[in-house]
């Protein structure tokens, strides 16, 4: 059944992209060329809404069970909109920024925090009152940091490919599935995405895209990784290495 999603979430994304650009073009969701942009034409932004919309097909398909992740649903559906507005009518940063918020105050209703670490050398460090705090500032800087590299035909895209193929085979190793499930699912819709986006792209995904991967991404890296040891929770960072930089370096700027 797996094997059956992944195929389903692909061909979808491949056959879900063009419907969407040209919905994009009739909404005048379309990024217009100036002085701060590398294409010279008109592009259809909204991309992103064929990358959710393939992956809800894989994910209805397959149904990985497990406690959060009808809150993660949810939370994908209120980045979803927030990114759909932005690209349609360009949004403050502040309104995104709240989208973001409520999006991770969703899935941390579900149940889904970083309670604690265990140290490498025996004991624990409990976050406590800062538990939430920190759930929220990873969930929402990870959106951020994919939304901050997509710039580039196929870069954010392209990234987040490598990150959630990366991400599904430590869930595998570790023995998550339904982290692997849903880490593999996104990547295929990704890969379908790549069809039309790599240079020279046919459309870009926009920040219903960029805002939704970075999400998931983020929270599925949480979800993985939460309340094991310092060393473990370094690879999702590792992992998130060129994003997490690039936002770095952007803020010191």
């Amino acid at each position: 059944m797996l094997y059956l999603s992944l195929v389903l979430a692909f061909v979808a994304s491949i056959l879900l992209t063009p419907v969407v650009k040209a919905l994009a073009f009739k909404v005048g969701a379309v990024d217009r060329p100036n002085y701060r942009k590398v294409h010279a034409r008109i592009m259809p932004r909204l991309g992103g809404l064929a990358i959710f919309g393939s992956f809800l097909v894989g994910y209805f398909v397959l149904r990985p069970e497990d406690s959060t992740a009808l809150y993660i649903v949810l939370g994908a559906v209120m980045i979803i909109i927030t990114g759909v507005l932005d690209d349609m009518f360009e949004i403050t940063a502040k309104a995104k920024l709240l989208g973001q918020f409520i999006a991770a105050g969703i899935v941390i209703y579900g149940g889904l925090q970083i309670d604690f670490i265990n140290l490498p050398f025996g004991g624990q460090l409990d976050f406590g009152y800062f538990s939430i705090p920190l759930t929220i500032l990873w969930i929402v800087g990870i959106t951020n940091a994919i939304n901050l590299i997509d710039g580039l035909d196929g870069l954010a895209a392209g990234v987040s490919t490598i990150a959630l193929v990366t991400l599904a085979g430590m869930a595998f190793l570790m023995g998550d599935m339904f982290v692997f499930a849903m880490a593999a699912i996104l990547a295929a819709s990704c890969a379908g995405f790549l069809f039309y986006n790599f240079h020279p792209a046919k459309i870009f995904m926009g920040d219903s895209g960029s805002l939704f991967l970075g999400y998931m991404i983020g929270v599925l890296a949480l979800l993985g990784f939460k309340n094991v040891t310092v060393i473990s929770l370094i690879i999702p960072i590792i992992m998130l290495g060129v994003p997490i930089s690039d936002t770095f370096f952007a803020i010191v700027r």
